[in-house]
């Protein structure tokens, strides 16, 4: 499938499913796009769903997965459950954590482990979780 084909699949999805967000679509140097949703409280942190490389891949920070590991075979199978995914986050229904490292902000990720994740900080390191609407920045 051509990356405008891929594109264009990915806003009319997008835009049927998530239509007050659209707005936050960038058109990037390569052709691909990516579809940038600031996080409620903290809005100088997206996730994102970019067509890069010619694949679905949803993110925030560093943190980031593949439209193929959740289990879409087909690029329309993929942005379909790319979609899904990220209602659910949306939908407060997968916790976030918030990792610092000498109070800065280095990543944010999906979990469905909060008590691992609070039990493996490291010395310098801070961890918040959350949900998507109610998740807030590292006040210190």
């Amino acid at each position: 499938m051509e990356l405008i084909e891929i594109n264009s699949n990915l806003i009319n999805n997008f835009g049927k499913r998530f239509p007050n967000i659209l707005s936050n679509t960038k058109y990037l140097d390569d052709g691909s796009i990516s579809i940038e949703i600031p996080l409620p409280k903290i809005p100088t942190v997206s996730l994102k769903i970019t067509t890069q490389n010619h694949e679905i891949t949803l993110g925030f920070i560093m943190w980031h997965i593949h439209g193929d590991m959740l289990g879409g075979k087909t690029i329309d199978e993929q942005i379909a459950n790319s979609l899904d995914y990220i209602k659910l986050i949306i939908e407060d229904k997968i916790k976030l954590v918030l990792l610092y490292k000498s109070n800065v902000l280095i990543d944010l990720y999906p979990t469905d482990d909060p008590d691992f994740e609070l039990s493996n900080i490291e010395m310098d390191e801070t961890v918040i979780i959350n949900t998507w609407s109610l998740i807030q920045p590292n006040k210190e």
